[in-house]
């Protein structure tokens, strides 16, 4: 017999009240389909994505849902098999693209169908180009722009006047394009070399180590830097005069042993936050992928290798996944599209611009610092830290946030003993016999450009004070004056010292009340009544040949040669012109025994003679001689 089941009355309402309810406050699709984009060789960064959306997972079971990740492999060389992939991936109606990460011209078209279809597209690689971002994009990596203005800021605070930059690829200058604006003016040397793929390193830093330039910055791709490291120790350019500025963020990743203990300063920028809770997880979640794989009976399972020293791009695709899954569960209202063929016409999504938005608000602080993104899609308020080589690993030296650099205690270990004195940046105004420009006919670099009172009281007040200084001449060539009373702006030198372009200002500045309310004065200790300032002249010792320092040693050979050469030119031609052959009895008219006055003792005597401008007894008497000296001497 069957028994029929009956539902009551109120339990039938109460079961459909609690589905509505499900319904209406679970609005998050049950799977949510993500895409990413690699190639081969990124097999770390693949599997921090795979991580991210185990670990995220997590977040969102709470909302019932979970990710569902679609992996593109792609061929960085071939851009047409592209758009396939893509629109594979858009069948399955992704809520975000994350992708590519590396630089090619498939990245423009990739941005350009998720700006068709608004499906949020995410980047985490440097872009070469200043095309602004599309209100469907953002990107995790540093804009070109900051990285170049944190690098100025570094060579900067290093000191460097004279160092080398050796790039690779032409994209890379772009690290050092601030910092070669304002070379010229401060009268930095910098010289550029470029690696050639067909040529061997050696003969480039052979040509840097002729130079006898101690800083070098290496902006080279991460692959190759080890290769020119030990090539650049095979040359003699790792000794502990050298110092090294490497551009790429993940120098942390390679093997530095071989080059510690040569005490060559080798300093870089990191960005990876080794203390951040997710970076152990992301280890450990790798560690235990890997011995999954190894205890499977499949032979042919791929072992990623050990995630020891995270890169920075696979910290920044498991920050991506964080701010996305932020912003989902902030969200929490979303419908996914219908599948989308990219052969039909069909309406974008709606709800990527939504995503994309929720995203740019979203401010946490991940594996890579804190993630914030400007009005562009760049990111924003980023730090930096400053790394650099020990003998055992590699500690922080300092940082870079705002614009500015903070400097640790491990800072002033890696200086040297002039390094460590306090820099002190003077700046001043022509005018002589305070300040002069220097006259040389070598190229004058540095304090060595300028002479006078100032230069020699700034040497003598370094040496009590133990201090280095630079002077610089005031941009505007002004003193000081007030130029708007209400801001207190100023001018001139007193302009500089205000606004901390420079910490002092030595000159012959004139003392008055305004300035005086703007800036601090030392006591006044020279008056304007001065009339004559001269150099204290040096004693030095006298030797025997001190008569010939008027000329260098050059020039006393060249002397010598031409009266050695005029003398037997004197000769020569004496005998073969007739008119020098005299009779010496004139009395007798046809004397066949004729003499000649020319011979080579009075040759050189003639030569000798007129140089110290005393005469001689024997001169050419006729005129074909004397036209022939006149020439020789008006070419000497």
């Amino acid at each position: 017999m069957i028994e029929l089941i009956r539902f009551h009355p109120p339990l039938l309402f109460h079961l459909i009240v609690l589905i509505s309810l499900n319904e209406l406050f679970h609005c998050l699709p049950i799977s949510i389909p993500i895409g990413a984009l690699f190639t081969t060789e990124q097999l770390e960064e693949q599997q921090a994505f795979q991580l991210a959306i185990e670990h995220f997972n997590s977040h969102l079971e709470r909302n019932g849902s979970h990710y569902e990740p679609l992996i593109k492999i792609i061929d960085p060389q071939n851009n047409l098999f592209l758009y396939d992939d893509v629109c594979v991936m858009l069948q399955q109606t992704p809520v975000a693209i994350l992708g590519p990460f590396f630089n090619n011209f498939g990245a423009a078209q990739l941005q350009s169908i998720c700006e068709h279809y608004e499906i949020p597209h995410i980047e985490a690689r440097m872009l070469v180009d200043f095309k602004a971002r599309t209100d469907l994009s953002i990107n995790l990596y540093p804009h070109q722009s900051l990285l170049a203005k944190v690098f100025h800021d570094l060579i900067e605070s290093l000191d460097w006047n004279r160092f080398v930059i050796i790039y690779e690829d032409s994209e890379s200058v772009i690290h050092f394009s601030e910092y070669m604006k304002h070379s010229q003016e401060r009268q930095r040397e910098v010289r550029i070399f470029q690696l050639q793929p067909d040529q061997s390193y050696r003969e480039i830093l052979w040509q840097i180590k002729a130079t006898e330039i101690t800083n070098v910055v290496l902006d080279i791709n991460t692959e190759h830097i080890l290769e020119v490291l030990k090539q650049a120790q095979q040359s003699g350019m790792l000794s502990e005069q050298h110092k090294y500025l490497i551009t790429s963020l993940d120098l942390h990743t390679l093997d530095l042993e071989a080059y510690r203990h040569s005490r060559t300063n080798i300093t870089w920028l990191k960005i990876v936050q080794e203390q951040h809770p997710y970076t152990e997880n992301l280890r450990l979640l790798a560690k235990a992928r890997n011995y999954e794989r190894s205890m499977q009976s499949d032979s042919n399972a791929i072992l990623i290798p050990p995630m020891t020293n995270i890169k920075s791009v696979s910290a920044m695709i498991f920050d991506a996944m964080e701010i996305i899954t932020s912003a989902l569960i902030e969200l929490n209202d979303i419908k996914l599209l219908g599948s989308i063929d990219c052969n039909l016409e069909q309406k974008a999504w709606h709800h990527g611009s939504t995503i994309i938005n929720y995203i740019r608000q979203v401010a946490i602080e991940g594996i890579t610092g804190w993630v914030g993104f400007d009005e562009s899609g760049f990111r924003a308020n980023l730090t930096f830290d400053i790394v650099t080589t020990t003998e055992d690993s590699y500690e922080q030296i300092g940082y870079w946030k705002n614009g500015m650099i903070f400097r640790t205690n491990n800072w002033y270990r890696h200086l040297s003993s002039r390094e460590q004195m306090t820099l002190v940046k003077v700046t001043t105004v022509l005018n002589d016999p305070f300040v002069m420009n220097a006259r040389s006919s070598k190229e004058l670099r540095g304090n060595d450009r300028y002479e006078g009172f100032v230069p020699d009281l700034m040497k003598e007040i370094s040496k009590l004070l133990n201090i280095r200084f630079e002077i610089n001449l005031v941009k505007d060539g002004a003193y000081g004056a007030v130029m708007n009373a209400t801001s207190n702006d100023w001018n001139g030198m007193i302009g500089e010292v205000m606004r901390g372009e420079a910490d002092i200002a030595v000159a012959d500045l004139t003392i008055n009340s305004n300035r005086e309310q703007a800036v601090d004065f030392t006591y006044p200790f020279m008056s304007t009544g001065i009339s004559i300032i001269y150099k204290k002249p040096t004693t030095k010792e006298t030797s025997l040949w001190s008569f010939l320092s008027p000329f260098s040693t050059a020039v006393w050979i060249c002397l010598l040669g031409a009266i050695v050469g005029i003398s037997l030119i004197f000769f020569y031609v004496g005998r073969f012109t007739p008119y020098e052959w005299c009779n010496p009895h004139p009395c007798i008219h046809h004397d066949p025994v004729l003499e000649n006055a020319c011979n080579m003792r009075n040759s050189f005597w003639c030569s000798i003679g007129s140089l110290m401008q005393q005469g001689s007894d024997v001169a050419p008497k006729f005129v074909p001689t004397l036209k022939f000296d006149f020439a020789l001497v008006f070419v000497i």
